[in-house]
C-alpha cells in the first residue's frame, strides 16, 4: 500500500480496469493504482515524458496505453498476476 498522504493534484483522465481496479491520471503525468479505494501504486512520468498531463488512457490485454498533452503515447504492462505496473 502507497501512503495516501500526497500533495493537492488535478486528477484529469481515469480508466477503469477488468479486474475493478482504477487507473488515474494526473495533470503532472502521474499515474495512481487504486483497488478497493485503496492506492496501491504511483508511478511518476519518465523524464523522457516530459510530463504532459494525461489525456488519454485504455486498458489493453498486457496493460495500459497512456496519451498525454504532448502527443506522446506510453504504454504500461502489468507485472505478475496481479495488476502491478
Amino acid at each position: 500500500t502507497v501512503s495516501l498522504k500526497r500533495q493537492p493534484q488535478n486528477y484529469v483522465c481515469h480508466c477503469w480496469l477488468s479486474g475493478g481496479q482504477v487507473v488515474i491520471g494526473t495533470d503532472t503525468g502521474d499515474l495512481l493504482v487504486l483497488d478497493n479505494f485503496e492506492v496501491k501504486a504511483v508511478v511518476a512520468p519518465s523524464c523522457i515524458e516530459n510530463q504532459g498531463a494525461i489525456c488519454s488512457m485504455i486498458e489493453f490485454s498486457q496493460g495500459v496505453v497512456i496519451g498525454n498533452e504532448r502527443g506522446i503515447v506510453s504504454f504500461y504492462h502489468f507485472l505478475g498476476h496481479g495488476k502491478d505496473m
